[in-house]
């Protein structure tokens, strides 16, 4: 893509005349745009602009390459008609990456580039201003206000030539490049002895290019994921993302707001002992669980608990109804001293929730059980209404979040394939391969 284009100027008429090697006929498409053609015939390169058609080169092509889209197809392109008028394959210095270009051409926007790498396309226009480049954490350019990162740079070898262009190319010639990426835009530098030039491209899908340019065979598959590739997320994908994190902040608000105004209402304080010799159940004086229907909280407390376990069964016994609700809950504390200083571990009190309580009255049948130490142990249960609860908070809020972390996980998938191909990769633990 060495060379700038001319100003459009008005229509030209299509010539055809005889290649002064071989004798072929050769479309010139641009005239009085164009500086140069390739006879399609014996690869020679004619002087377009000289009206004798004067040899500026040939050679024999080692390998002849057919253009997916042929020469003198038109297209409709974001909204222009363009003709193909010409192709390049390039290389990297190595000619170890070849792509494909398409040059455009509308006699009144002038020249545009369609960009073929790996089944990913790019829509390309030459810009006149030249961007901000600057260095600081990343090599970065500035465009119209946009900021884009330095993806790769090299050199572009001309490594197959047909049909004309607005400069004198040849094959065999080099030019040094950057390229910026913003996907789905992509800025470019082509710098040689003469001149710098900086396009700007925006990435097209495939599917677009088939039927802009009516191409009949089946378009080249994507292979990994190209510099300025945007990330594939459907709108409809878009606006359950954006949704669920409304509702799990949303979520957030209101679970905080339930926890900072719920009001704990102790029902019945029950102070038993433990005794080793007696291990029977016991049961506890009737309380009154008012309200609708909502849990009730036991607290237990064991305050004497040192090095040693309290396992607790409960039933909360409806006295009207005879419906009971069974847990179970054991505590334990432990603690000492070492090489590293003192340490503990457990608690002496722990809660457990009854769910979907209705009001009524009822009495708590209760069992304990304790490790080795001890005869008797005292412990506490102190009865509550209205306790705060966060578990269901927590797995609404994981179900909410789940979609979106999935879609970002995704999504830093996709960067991470993007950018294993750069030798600039943001991310620390890529090595990018070098092309120069």
């Amino acid at each position: 893509m060495a060379g700038d284009a001319a100003a459009p100027r008005p229509a030209p008429v299509a010539k055809t005349f005889t290649c002064p090697s071989c004798g072929a006929a050769v479309v010139l498409r641009a005239a009085g745009h164009s500086l140069v053609v390739t006879c399609s015939a014996c690869h020679t390169l004619i002087d377009a602009a000289d009206e004798n058609y004067r040899i500026l080169a040939q050679y024999q092509a080692q390998k002849t390459f057919d253009p997916l889209i042929p020469l003198g197809q038109r297209g409709k392109v974001r909204g222009e008609i363009f003709e193909v008028i010409g192709y390049l394959r390039r290389s990297n210095a190595g000619q170890t990456v070849t792509w494909d270009e398409y040059l455009l051409f509308n006699p009144y926007q002038g020249f545009r580039w369609l960009h073929h790498y790996h089944g990913h396309w790019t829509y390309i226009l030459t810009v006149k201003s030249k961007p901000e480049v600057s260095a600081g954490r990343a090599v970065t350019a500035k465009y119209l206000g946009r900021s884009y990162r330095l993806f790769d740079s090299g050199q572009a070898r001309v490594a197959y030539v047909l049909g004309e262009f607005y400069w004198r190319v040849q094959v065999g010639d080099t030019v040094k490049t950057q390229d910026f990426v913003a996907p789905p835009q992509i800025l470019s530098m082509e710098k040689d002895s003469d001149e710098i030039v900086w396009s700007i491209g925006e990435y097209i899908e495939p599917e677009d290019v088939k039927a802009a340019f009516q191409v009949r065979v089946p378009m080249p598959v994507k292979i990994g994921v190209a510099p300025n590739q945007p990330w594939p997320v459907s709108p409809a994908a878009t606006q359950i993302f954006s949704r669920a994190w409304k509702f799990a902040v949303a979520l957030v608000l209101i679970q905080f707001w339930s926890v900072g105004t719920a009001q704990v209402r102790p029902l019945d304080l029950e102070s038993l002992v433990y005794q080793r010799s007696l291990p029977e159940a016991k049961v506890s004086r009737s309380f009154a669980v008012t309200g609708s229907t909502g849990n009730v909280g036991l607290a237990i407390q064991v305050p004497g608990l040192q090095n040693n376990w309290l396992d607790v069964e409960m039933e909360l016994i409806n006295e009207t109804t005879g419906v009971s609700f069974p847990v179970e809950k054991t505590i334990e504390y432990y603690s000492g001293v070492d090489s590293d200083g003192s340490w503990s571990e457990g608690s002496h009190d722990a809660r457990v929730i009854v769910p979907a309580v209705p009001p009524g009255s009822y009495h708590l049948a209760v069992e304990a059980t304790a490790g080795p130490g001890p005869l008797t142990l005292p412990y506490q249960i102190v009865v509550q209404r209205g306790v705060p609860v966060w578990s269901n908070f927590w797995i609404a809020l994981g179900l909410l979040l789940l979609f979106p972390l999935l879609m970002r996980w995704r999504q830093y998938a996709f960067e991470l394939t993007r950018w294993s191909e750069s030798d600039y990769s943001p991310y620390p633990q890529q090595q990018g391969s070098d092309d120069d």
